[in-house]
């Protein structure tokens, strides 16, 4: 006996009951069934996508809409369901395109305005972001997410006041939203107004003591002014921010248990600096009789074999040997009880093998001048990067008369091209570099070096090197506020912004104290 036929309209019935029913696979066969027997059934190929978006098959899902948006191309609810799901596969050109055939149709749709501002920031069409979000609060002011969404594009824009006045009116409709108040903080923190900004993170770890952003916003503050008491506790809560932390099956030694004659694996973590900067409790380990492993990233290892201290290094990915315990290295100030009077900081723990520097020691001119090694700009580490100076504003130091100035500068933006063929004296050799121990050769040749806030600061003073360092306002937790001078390295003088984004002024004080070590009215610390 043979089933009875069911006819397309039947069967799409039958496939909305079972969607509605949470019945998705039998959904999905029914709509297959439907567009195989009328392939110009829009409603079955609709339901289609949604059923394939519900069951996570984002691909089908997305191929299933552009079916069915040939045969209705102008249905706006279908255009934005596909720019969410290319959106969510990142293929945000594409999103882009379809959110802004559904406006053409639907111009007031609100949830689209908002995505398409989504989109626009992961693109990083900031300003573009923020004129979808106004356009969606013309229509719909009492959304949150839109206010937080225009805060967010606003920060990338270094609008921090502007930002903060988002926030404040998300908060104005929904007091007790936690990432709202997690993005205040953060923009309280970078305004320099510190008391609110810890309140706000407090408000939201008591609304959700789990919130692990928060949790890290306020640690980095914490630190920032000094607090290392309460500030390195809560900074370990930056592994379930994004769940980076490496799993062991040895336990995390975090200082309560004795590690004598046990062997501990130290792991780095984040940026080259931070292996750079950390690396130092290596030696105060070893001095309580454990058995120490340093894994740092492969274009350190050269470099920290030479560590001043007696302990076995490997590049990640080389097969461990057996240990006992992990630590991730900036964990070891917790771990050992850091607070500021009691950083190590023995410099140099760090210098080059001797055959890369007699290498640069050949490659670099002799010179009576003054060699100078320069970093004007680092790596781009995500939310506001505030960090790179235009070569250009660079200018007053690079005119001085009486310097030989070196760029360790790995990659050149396009935009800096020009100056820096306007400024042919100066010697490039950051293409050179194949790993941290050239680098490290190349600034045991140099008188001092000037950079950013980069990995290259922290070598030049783990290396006890006189080094300039040049800082976002506020910096980075671990130069702390208000002082030139750094309790992790005694050879570093700091020059801080005035302002945030004013790099002019620091230039200026800049070129003024190196003029002054030319003509003798001030030494390099050493």
């Amino acid at each position: 006996m043979t089933s009875p036929v069911i006819s397309p309209p039947e069967a799409l019935r039958r496939a909305f009951d079972a969607y509605n029913k949470g019945k998705f696979s039998e959904a999905e066969r029914l709509c297959h069934a439907v567009s195989s027997a009328r392939q110009d059934f829009f409603e079955a190929l609709h339901l289609l996508a949604v059923v394939q978006t519900r069951l996570g098959r984002r691909k089908d899902a997305s191929a299933s809409y552009e079916r069915a948006l040939a045969i209705r191309p102008s249905h706006a609810k279908a255009l934005s369901s596909l720019g969410v799901l290319l959106q969510g596969l990142e293929r945000f050109d594409q999103a882009l395109a379809s959110f802004d055939k559904a406006l053409t149709i639907k111009s007031d749709d609100v949830v689209t305005l908002n995505r398409r501002g989504l989109v626009l920031y992961a693109l990083k069409r900031f300003e573009e972001a923020v004129t979808s979000y106004d356009r969606a609060l013309a229509i719909g002011p009492e959304l949150t997410a839109l206010h937080r969404n225009r805060g967010d594009a606003l920060v990338e824009l270094t609008y921090f006041e502007e930002a903060l006045a988002s926030y404040e009116k998300a908060l104005a409709i929904e007091s007790e939203d936690v990432t709202t108040l997690t993005n205040c903080g953060a923009m309280l923190h970078l305004l320099k107004r510190f008391d609110e900004a810890v309140a706000s993170y407090e408000k939201a770890i008591r609304i959700q003591p789990h919130c692990a952003e928060a949790h890290r916003g306020e640690a980095q503050l914490r630190l920032l002014l000094g607090d290392f008491e309460r500030g390195l506790p809560k900074f370990e809560w930056r592994w379930r921010v994004a769940e980076r932390q490496r799993a062991f099956v040895q336990p995390l030694w975090l200082g309560k248990d004795e590690i004598a004659g046990r062997t501990i694996l130290l792991h780095s973590e984040q940026r080259f600096g931070d292996a750079i900067q950390f690396c130092r409790y290596a030696g105060k380990l070893a001095q309580t009789g454990a058995r120490v492993i340093l894994e740092v990233p492969p274009p350190l290892k050269a470099l920290m074999l030479e560590l001043d201290a007696p302990v076995g290094v490997l590049a990640r990915g080389e097969p461990l040997p057996p240990f006992e315990f992990h630590c991730p290295v900036m964990s070891l100030p917790l771990a050992l009880g850091t607070r500021i009077n009691t950083i190590p900081a023995n410099v140099p723990y760090l210098r080059p093998p001797a055959d890369r520097r007699e290498h640069w020691n050949a490659r670099i001119p002799k010179s009576e001048s003054l060699r100078v090694g320069l970093v004007w700009c680092g790596s781009n580490h995500g939310r506001a990067d505030r960090r790179p100076i235009p070569l250009e504003q660079l200018t007053p130091l690079l005119s001085l008369p009486g310097i030989q100035f070196v760029s360790l500068q790995k990659s050149i933006r396009s935009a800096d091209v020009g100056a820096l063929r306007r400024h042919s004296q100066i010697i490039e050799v950051g293409n050179e570099l194949r790993d941290f121990a050239d680098t490290a050769a190349v600034v045991a040749q140099l008188d001092l070096v000037v950079s950013i806030d980069t990995a290259l600061a922290h070598l030049a003073g783990a290396m006890g090197k006189p080094v300039y360092i040049l800082l976002p306002d506020p910096p980075s937790w671990r130069w702390l506020l208000d002082r030139e001078d750094s309790p992790w390295y005694p050879t570093a003088r700091l020059f801080r912004q005035q302002k945030p984004g004013d790099w002019k002024d620091v230039v200026s004080r800049l070129a003024q104290v190196i003029g002054s070590l030319l003509d003798g009215r001030e030494k390099l610390r050493e």
